[in-house]
């Protein structure tokens, strides 16, 4: 089972120093594949049962005040919230799809569309009127002007496997993962019709990019050197850390 574990990290923060981080609450009730906050709001995407809200108001003792799961069936994977929606990601066979949540009562969320998307879908960035789903060998763009009935728009092919999607400013941010190699890809979605690759970056030639996570003008990147099990440093890590199972470096690359 996993489960989301709640920390207080003090303002200055040391690389393989762990004294001044400190489990401030913990929720463990059932699974966690994503999660998204939003003020004192948790969305966490709970696989077979769907989307919950928990109110981490209180950190030390989380509660959960609304759910909703998709009649659609599946696994909730992936979560985004955006104003007073959520768009949560199912993994379903033959095909996945997205769900957009009305969560203006957090405690009464109302399923308000679905979209079917290819079977593989990993994770999903949203901003003002769309939503980028990151895919195997691809990255889907929907339009969701109008949350009732959203439409794919746009794609991006990439080489390997988008594992994640960040975006900012009309710029998305896809770790493009394969087995032994990737790239981060900066890609222009101002028309998101026809989005274009504006640049790409291989901080190093082992391994490929797993997540991205973007803080002001900073991006920072978790890159992958053994694809069996997925680690967790802190940002300000510049270095590899070795285990005997697999190898995990963060990359913080500035853009403009």
């Amino acid at each position: 089972m996993l489960f989301v574990v709640i920390l207080f990290l003090t303002q200055n923060i040391y690389s393989q120093n762990s004294e001044n981080i400190t489990q401030i609450g913990l929720w463990e009730k059932d699974s966690c594949l994503a999660v998204s906050v939003a003020d004192t709001l948790a969305y966490l995407a709970a696989g077979t049962k769907g989307m919950y809200i928990i109110d981490v108001s209180n950190p030390s003792v989380p509660e959960k005040i609304g759910s909703i799961k998709s009649s659609k069936g599946g696994k909730a994977i992936g979560v985004k919230v955006s104003g007073v929606f959520a768009y949560v990601l199912y993994d379903k066979t033959p095909i996945s799809y997205m769900q957009i949540v009305d969560i203006t009562d957090p405690t009464f969320p109302i399923d308000v569309a679905t979209i079917e998307i290819e079977k593989n879908i990993y994770d999903l960035a949203v901003d003002s009127s769309h939503v980028y789903i990151a895919g195997l060998e691809r990255m889907h763009i929907v339009d969701i002007s109008n949350k009732e009935t959203p439409i794919e728009v746009g794609s991006f092919n990439t080489e390997y496997s988008a594992s994640s999607v960040e975006v900012k400013d009309s710029y998305v941010y896809l770790t493009d993962l394969g087995w032994s190699y990737g790239k981060v890809r900066i890609i222009d979605v101002a028309n998101p019709f026809a989005p274009e690759e504006k640049s790409y970056i291989v901080p190093r030639n082992d391994g490929g990019p797993y997540t991205a996570t973007i803080s002001e003008s900073s991006l920072f990147v978790s890159w992958l050197i053994d694809l069996i099990f997925r680690s967790l440093y802190s940002f300000c890590s510049f270095g590899s850390s070795v285990n005997t199972i697999c190898i995990f470096c963060f990359f913080i690359i500035l853009f403009k």
